[in-house]
């Protein structure tokens, strides 16, 4: 009788401990997946509450790439073809002695900086008609041809790497326009550059 008794309180027993041990497995396994949604990949950091993951930062566009973001006076821009060009000063309303300006606009002297970035034994050329201007009104003025020539003026030529020329060209723009930019578009071999002609 005893004997049967032993057993029957060892079968109770070990119902018990089974239990507990199923309850325990399912708490735990209940907190494991409670903390793997609320922890972020790594060592296990939490998320802050309502937050999300912040959008990657755009790349911002170099200066002088585009009209609407011209390189500013004095900062340099260099093209497809490792020429460095910089604009030194800007002078309107200049006078030429045999020419007058187009109606509504006027003469503007721009000097300029040309730099080869390339290596020693290659060339690239420039030429004063490589530049344009446009202003406000969105007109690109492009007169190709003066009669009159300064003695400072860049004209064109070629030059090996390393060196530099400095001269000026003589644009038109409109009388007391604003937003003047320089577009410099030495054509097939790079896309063209903008640069401010204002501070």
């Amino acid at each position: 009788m005893k004997d049967t008794l032993k057993i029957g309180l060892g079968i109770v027993i070990g119902f018990i401990c089974l239990g507990a041990l199923c309850c325990g497995g399912v708490v735990l396994f209940g907190t494991a997946s409670t903390m793997q949604t609320t922890t972020q990949e790594g060592w296990g950091q939490p998320l802050p509450t309502g937050t999300e993951r912040p959008a990657p930062t755009p790349t911002p566009i170099p200066l002088g790439l585009t009209h609407a973001n011209p390189a500013p006076l004095g900062e340099p821009v260099v093209n497809d073809q490792r020429v460095e060009c910089t604009v030194l000063s800007v002078e309107r309303g200049v006078t030429l002695e045999f020419e007058q300006p187009s109606e509504g606009t006027e003469f503007i002297a721009i000097t300029l900086r040309l730099r080869n970035l390339g290596p020693p034994d290659e060339t690239r050329r420039y030429n004063s008609t490589d530049f344009r201007v446009v202003g406000s009104r969105g007109v690109i003025y492009n007169r190709m041809f003066f009669l009159s020539t300064l003695d400072d003026a860049l004209g064109s030529g070629e030059f090996f790497g390393g060196a530099k020329v400095t001269g000026k060209i003589v644009q038109e723009a409109g009388i007391g326009e604003s937003d003047l930019i320089l577009i410099w578009d030495p054509g097939p071999g790079s896309s063209a550059r903008y640069l401010s002609l204002e501070q």
